[in-house]
């Protein structure tokens, strides 16, 4: 297929869509869809989004102009805030005076925002409702956002360094420190040889209250929670006070801590599964295929004090 004709079956899609949403006559109480919609949707559509819960709306342009913010504006306006639970504004790549345009809409119900650092400095203070925060942009000085502003109503934040540095870290759990879901590559300084949970570990002290952690690497050993990675993490000490209880890997692969036998539960992605029927390592214990959970055995109750020099 052509360049030209993929662009045809995009619009064509598009206005199917339109299609769709002036036709049906059903409440709509969730919607997602990115920006190049905005400027299509019909007076007709736009009447039907009061009814409304949630709305996500991912920014495909690099910039925008006043005619798209009128166009959200006109979107946000339509809603009935009465039972509006959450707003969802996703910006992969704005950038010039974008950010600055964007300022001026009203974004009192935004709940959660994914975008460059820049961008979240620039809207904070117009967003009193926002809970959740992708950050999209790589190495960046977080004293800025420190001098700005503490941000204690978020809880779920996602990272976007390629690197582990303690005092980065130490700045993020200062900016935010209600986290309760953390997304966070560790991949190049962790190597596929060495354990690395007692890092891992040292790193996330700062995040007191950190539940679930969600490691998003794409090239690290860390990508999986294969049969050598679940004995690293079996073998490393449950961090003393941590209410860490969830660890999701990008294949899919989930350890649940388990408090009452003090011992991580593993839930293994299908991929993990199979490598793991091949090359099984003689030092865990044999798994029973009937279930998945519990490939990990018992282990004895004992703690890990931090070491913030790690």
């Amino acid at each position: 297929m052509s360049l030209g004709q993929r662009l045809d079956e995009i619009e064509r899609q598009k206005q199917c869509f339109i299609d769709f949403m002036d036709a049906i006559d059903i409440p709509i109480y969730s919607m997602t869809f990115n920006s190049s919609i905005l400027p299509k949707i019909s007076p007709t559509s736009l009447a039907k989004f009061k009814t409304a819960s949630y709305i996500s709306i991912v920014w495909v342009e690099s910039q925008t102009d006043h005619s798209q913010l009128t166009d959200l504006w006109h979107v946000l306006r339509n809603m009935d805030f009465s039972w509006f639970k959450g707003l969802d504004l996703s910006f992969p790549s704005l950038f010039g005076n974008s950010h600055e345009a964007l300022g001026h809409i009203n974004l009192d119900h935004l709940t959660s925002f994914s975008g460059t650092t820049q961008l979240l400095i620039i809207i904070y203070s117009f967003t009193p409702s926002l809970r959740a925060i992708e950050l999209t942009d790589i190495a960046y000085s977080y004293s800025s956002l420190l001098s700005f502003n503490v941000m204690p109503q978020v809880y779920s934040l996602g990272l976007p360094w390629d690197t582990i540095d303690i005092e980065d870290v130490h700045k993020a759990a200062d900016i935010w420190p209600s986290i309760k879901e953390l997304y966070i590559p560790f991949s190049s300084v962790l190597e596929d040889t060495a354990n690395p949970f007692p890092r891992m570990y040292a790193t996330l002290s700062y995040f007191t209250h950190l539940e679930l952690l969600y490691i998003t690497s794409v090239a690290s050993g860390l990508t999986t929670l294969n049969h050598k990675m679940s004995r690293y993490l079996h073998e490393t000490s449950y961090p003393r006070n941590s209410v860490l209880r969830t660890i999701r890997f990008r294949d899919s692969s989930v350890a649940y801590w388990n408090s009452l036998e003090s011992a991580w539960d593993i839930d293994m992605g299908f991929h993990t599964l199979g490598q793991c029927c091949m090359n099984w390592n003689a030092g865990l214990p044999r798994p029973k295929w009937s279930s998945l959970k519990r490939l990990v055995g018992k282990g004895q109750i004992s703690y890990w004090e931090p070491f913030y020099g790690i």
